[in-house]
Parts: structure tokens; C-alpha cells; sequence
């Protein structure tokens, strides 16, 4: 499968997410869900139906290559590990000249709900859509160093429901080093690795302060 149907499948993906995840929203109001856990179920099933889309795509083009269990462990708890230096040091610099007040949706939600969401679904849904068909559709046309820009930037304008505008920087920034090693090691596993270690972090850290 060619560059631009790969891209062009991943910005549907986008939409379709979104979509789905605003109906979704809406729905769990109506049902009597309490507007945080509204807000997380909502997106688990946006994310979920955007699985089932994009899997049929990824199984039938070059992206299915790109899941290898070789190494993916170990690189993935780097690449967490320095995508943390990251978040911690970008936050404290950014809360240190300008005030920025963040509390997280899951900290009031479901733990369940933010378990399955954030540790489950998020990491692998994510990182097929914007490091596998958003960043390898735009590769070939733009060469690595736009097409990592670019999927970044798709990936935190993704999260600005959720997080505060100066806050954008730091995601953008972890955006950037995934996409990086997602084509200096050609692994999707490490990077799901590593995305569900970043969330898992997140998680406990507003869980236990």
C-alpha cells in the first residue's frame, strides 16, 4: 500500500475517532455516567472503533513488518524512560515561567475505566495511527525529519481537550522522540511499550499525590 492511501487512512482514522467519541460522550451523559467517566469511556470507544477500522489497513500493507518482539522490551523502557526526562523537565520549565493549573480527566474517573483505557487501548490505537499510518504514509513525500514533525503535531493536537495549551509542547516533544525511534528502529511494539509505561506513570503519579 502506497504512501498517500496509508496517510489518507490515518487522517480518516483521525476523524473517525473523534466522531465516534463525541457520540460516544453524549450517549454515557444520557445513560448516567458521571461527566469524568463519561469523558474516558467516551474515548476508549472512539479508539476502539477506530481499531477495527484501521487493522484490515495495517494488516494488508508494509506497517504488519513493523511489529517485532526483538529488543522491544528493552527499547521500549528507554524510550519511556527518556520520554519521562522529557515530560518532567518540559513541565517544571514551562510551570516555572508560565502558570498553568492541570488536573487530569482520569484523576476523578473510574479507575477501571481509566486502566483499560489509558493502559490498554490508548497506546496500541495511537501509535498505529500516528507513528505507523500517519508517519510512514508521509515519509516517502516529505522525507523523516517533516514527516516526524507533522505526526507529531497531530498527535498533540489530539490531546488538547485535555491538557492545557503550554502543556501541548511537552506531548509534542514525546511525540517527536517516538517518532524518531519508530523509524531509527522500525519496532511498533517498543513504542507501545513505551506509551503504555508514560501513561501507567501518569496514572499513578495523580493517583498517589
Amino acid at each position: 500500500m502506497r504512501g498517500h492511501l496509508l496517510l489518507a487512512v490515518g487522517i480518516i482514522a483521525v476523524i473517525v475517532m473523534v466522531l465516534t467519541s463525541s457520540i460516544a460522550y453524549s450517549l454515557a451523559l444520557e445513560w448516567g455516567f458521571k461527566e469524568e467517566d463519561s469523558i474516558i469511556v467516551a474515548s476508549g470507544v472512539g479508539e476502539a472503533a477506530t481499531l477495527f477500522l484501521i487493522l484490515p489497513v495495517i494488516y494488508s500493507s508494509p506497517l504488519r513488518r513493523l511489529f517485532k518482539a526483538e529488543k522491544a522490551l528493552r527499547r521500549g523502557v528507554a524510550l519511556y524512560l527518556l520520554c519521562s526526562l522529557v515530560m518532567i523537565s518540559g513541565g517544571l520549565l514551562i510551570s516555572t515561567f508560565i502558570k498553568v493549573k492541570y488536573e487530569p480527566i482520569f484523576k476523578k474517573a473510574s479507575p477501571l475505566y481509566s486502566v483499560l483505557v489509558l493502559l490498554l487501548i490508548a497506546p496500541l490505537v495511537e501509535e498505529l495511527i500516528f507513528r505507523g499510518l500517519i508517519l510512514y504514509g508521509l515519509k516517502d513525500h516529505t522525507g523523516n525529519f517533516v514527516a516526524a514533525i507533522t505526526s507529531s503535531l497531530f498527535f498533540a493536537v489530539l490531546h488538547y481537550t485535555s491538557t492545557p495549551l503550554p502543556l501541548l509542547l511537552v506531548i509534542f516533544l514525546d511525540g517527536f522522540l517516538l517518532s524518531y525511534y519508530m523509524l531509527k528502529w522500525e519496532n511498533l511494539v517498543s513504542l507501545i511499550i513505551a506509551h503504555t509505561l508514560i501513561n501507567l506513570q501518569a496514572l499513578l503519579f495523580y493517583w498517589l499525590t
